[in-house]
C-alpha cells in the first residue's frame, strides 16, 4: 500500500489584485521597502501578490507539521496549498492520500440548520459513507458535549461551541492527511485537552497533520516537526524547539 505523502517542488501561490494607478504607485513603493519580492507585475492594472514562493518540501507519513510566523507570513496561504484547496501558480504539488482540514471555522455549515442538521450535511459534503453516519452522529454528540443545544440551529451558538461541532465533523472519519488553520488556540483549557488527544488519536490512523500555530503550547503537544514562515517562504524547518527558537530570535515572539 502507497503511504500517504505532501511533496511540493518550487511551488508558489499568487494572488492576482487589480489596482488604480494610485494604488499602483503606492504599491511599487511599498514594494521596494517591504515586500520581499512578494509583489510581482501583472498585465495592465494587475498586480500579483506571492502568498507563498519557491517551497520545496516533503511530508511523510508519520509526520505532525506545526507551521509557525508572524501574521501575514504565508502560514494560511500554505495551508490551503498543502491541503489541495489552491493549486499552484508554478512548480508542483503531489497529495497522496485522502484528506480533510480545518480552515474556517464552521466552513461547510448553515447557521439556519441544527446541529443535527449540521452533521447530516457535513457528512455528505465530506463524502462520509451513509453506513458511518450514525457512528459519526454519535461521537461528535459524545466529543462534543453540546446535549440539547444539538436541537438548536448553530447561529444560536458561542464560538467555542461552533468550534467544537466543527473540530468534531473534521475529525468524525479518519483520512490519511489531516490540515488544520489556527483554530485549536481559540478553544478553552477544557476544549483544548480534549482537542489534544483527539487529535493524538487521530492522527494515529491519519498519518499526517500539518497545522497552522501561534503557540509553543500546541505545537510542542501537536508536532514533532516545524516550519517557520516569512514574507511568503521557509525559513526553518526541522525539530520543534530548534524551529522555535529560530522564530523566537527573528524577534517575531
Amino acid at each position: 500500500m502507497t503511504q500517504p505523502s505532501i511533496i511540493a517542488r518550487g511551488a508558489a501561490v499568487h494572488y492576482p489584485i487589480v489596482l488604480t494607478g494610485a494604488q499602483q504607485s503606492l504599491l511599487a513603493g511599498l514594494a521596494n521597502t517591504m515586500s520581499a519580492g512578494r509583489f510581482a507585475k501583472g498585465a495592465g492594472n494587475t498586480e500579483y501578490v506571492a502568498g507563498v514562493q519557491n517551497v520545496s518540501l516533503e511530508i511523510k507519513a508519520g509526520e505532525r507539521v506545526g507551521l509557525i510566523g508572524r501574521n501575514g507570513a504565508g502560514k494560511s496561504t500554505m495551508l490551503r496549498l498543502l491541503a489541495g484547496v489552491l493549486p499552484p501558480s508554478r512548480g508542483s504539488l503531489q497529495v497522496k492520500g485522502t484528506s480533510t482540514n480545518i480552515l474556517h471555522l464552521g466552513s461547510g455549515m448553515d447557521a439556519d440548520l441544527t446541529g443535527f442538521e449540521n452533521i447530516e450535511r457535513m457528512s455528505r459534503l465530506l463524502e462520509i459513507p451513509k453506513s458511518e453516519w450514525a457512528r459519526v452522529k454519535a461521537d461528535v454528540e459524545d466529543f462534543t458535549e453540546l446535549g440539547r443545544f444539538l436541537a438548536l440551529p448553530i447561529r444560536t451558538y458561542s464560538s467555542g461551541m461552533s468550534l467544537r461541532l466543527g473540530f468534531a465533523m473534521a475529525t468524525a472519519y479518519p483520512r490519511d492527511i489531516l490540515v488544520i488553520d489556527e483554530v485549536i488556540g481559540a478553544g478553552d483549557m477544557f476544549f483544548m485537552n480534549k482537542a489534544i488527544e483527539r487529535i493524538k488519536s487521530y492522527t494515529e490512523q491519519a498519518k499526517i497533520l500539518v497545522l497552522a500555530t501561534h503557540g509553543y503550547g500546541a505545537l510542542e503537544a501537536f508536532c514533532n516537526r516545524a516550519i517557520f514562515m516569512e514574507a511568503g517562504k521557509i525559513r526553518a524547518d526541522g525539530d520543534v524547539k530548534e524551529v522555535w527558537q529560530a522564530y523566537g530570535d527573528r524577534g517575531s515572539v
